[in-house]
């Protein structure tokens, strides 16, 4: 049986790096004083502290590092619900997309899969646990700032799968993944059951309440079925008498009592009867 060792491993791939000259920004914009007595761009960073390097004997200035809160507040504002799906009642965010966002805003992070070793001392990137669930941890950095994450091996109902094969494995640190991003910020707000991000529910106008509709009080009620007894009457005695399916609606719609349906049988019987009468009219005078 195989189980999980205390504190994870990670892989560091050494490689040849350009000697770098790191200088404060302050001794740099002595250095290079700026054209027309202006202030040097390297000088002024409004309160940010940063740094110059020389590489093949040219100054390169870095852009300051951010900081947690900055992440945050771009992140945060993102709208992921185009990129998402429910499954079992849980919505996932797209792994792949996440991460093109990720790069196109931070495209120096650094992923990193927390290595563990098994009962036969041999390190992989899930770690196992009796009974044989397992869990993988991942952590990303950000210039200087990390987060860590972890995430059991799910089954298709969510819950721990025991021996999880290498397909369930690699569906969960995608997944494992894309929960760190969350806790960047980039879409967070699902994890939270909301709907949309913050920024976007305050900038969206809360929708107008409906005015209450006016009460009808009793004795403005229009009886539609008297109406409609009234109408077939009426064209009865001038000549016309409904047939076949009006015949039946007149019938049906006074037996039921519906006020509403009344009221469009008796414009409907108007209408008919009306046509009906003219169409007889003119026969005779024919």
């Amino acid at each position: 049986m195989l189980q999980a060792v205390g504190l994870s491993q990670g892989l560091l791939i050494p490689c040849k790096m350009p000697t770098l000259i790191y200088k404060s920004s302050k001794n740099l914009a002595k250095a290079t004083p700026s054209k027309k007595g202006a202030p040097n761009s390297s000088a002024v960073n409004h309160g940010v502290q940063s740094q110059s390097f020389v590489h093949n004997g040219r100054e390169i200035e870095e852009m300051p590092k951010p900081t947690y809160k900055q992440v945050w507040d771009k992140l945060s504002k993102i709208n992921v619900n185009a990129h998402t799906e429910e499954k079992m009642g849980l919505t996932y965010l797209s792994w792949a997309w996440a991460y093109g966002i990720m790069m196109e805003h931070y495209p120096d992070l650094q992923i990193r899969w927390h290595r563990f070793a098994d009962a036969n001392d041999v390190l992989r990137d899930v770690a196992y646990y009796e009974g044989g669930t397992a869990s993988v941890t991942c952590t990303v950095a950000i210039g200087d700032l990390t987060k860590e994450m972890w995430l059991p091996v799910l089954d298709f109902k969510n819950r721990a799968q025991t021996h999880p094969d290498a397909m369930a494995i690699n569906t969960a640190k995608m997944r494992c993944l894309t929960k760190n991003f969350a806790m960047w910020g980039l879409g967070h707000y699902i994890y939270s059951g909301e709907d949309l991000p913050v920024a976007v529910v305050e900038e969206t106008p809360a929708p107008k309440k409906p005015k209450p509709k006016k009460a009808v009080k009793k004795e403005d009620t229009v009886d539609h079925i008297a109406e409609l007894k009234a109408v077939a009457t009426d064209l009865h005695e001038r000549g016309w008498t409904p047939e076949g399916d009006t015949k039946k609606a007149i019938k049906d719609v006074i037996a039921s009592g519906d006020q509403e349906k009344a009221a469009v049988v008796t414009k409907k019987l108007k209408d008919a009867g009306e046509l009906a009468l003219k169409i007889n009219d003119e026969k005779e005078e024919k």
